[in-house]
């Protein structure tokens, strides 16, 4: 009998440790976001930005539905859903993979933009390679356009 109660006042005590943990990390988290950041000669913090960014996807996920294009693909909430998705990979898993410190403009317009484009993009990769007729017809428009500017840029076409 004593072991149980032991184990149980041992699993109390790293409940209590990993709850004060976890509180700390909250608080540190917070700290960081209340930071002031300058930005068009005001000084708020930090989360302001985010909160911003947040709902500049769900603004862009809500333009990319009035596309002819995201109108005949799919369910409009199962469309919407994508285009949120999108925006939120593109704005904050995408931009800090290839930049170490974007700045809240680049974040915010990333957001927006990832919402609104990155979904129609996507359909149309997916459409793209999904049709194999479709795929042989752009990848001769490309060739055609490349050779294109390459007879520009080298003097064969004046």
């Amino acid at each position: 009998m004593p072991d149980k109660y032991y184990s149980a006042v041992q699993t109390t005590k790293l409940l209590a440790l990993s709850g004060s943990g976890t509180v700390i990390s909250a608080v540190s988290v917070m700290v960081q976001l209340n930071e002031p950041h300058t930005f068009l000669y005001l000084s708020l913090p930090y989360w302001y930005f985010l909160v911003a960014t947040i709902l500049l996807v769900f603004v862009g996920a809500g333009l990319a539905m009035t596309n002819d294009y995201m109108k005949k693909q799919g369910t409009f909430w199962g469309n919407l859903l994508l285009a949120i998705v999108v925006g939120f990979i593109i704005s904050f898993v995408i931009l800090p993979a290839i930049n170490d410190k974007p700045t809240v403009v680049i974040m915010m317009l990333t957001a927006f933009f990832g919402g609104l484009l990155g979904t129609i993009f996507l359909r149309m990769i997916l459409e793209l390679s999904a049709d194999d007729d479709l795929k042989v017809g752009v990848q001769s428009i490309v060739k055609n356009l490349i050779l294109k500017w390459i007879n520009r840029f080298s003097g064969g076409d004046k």
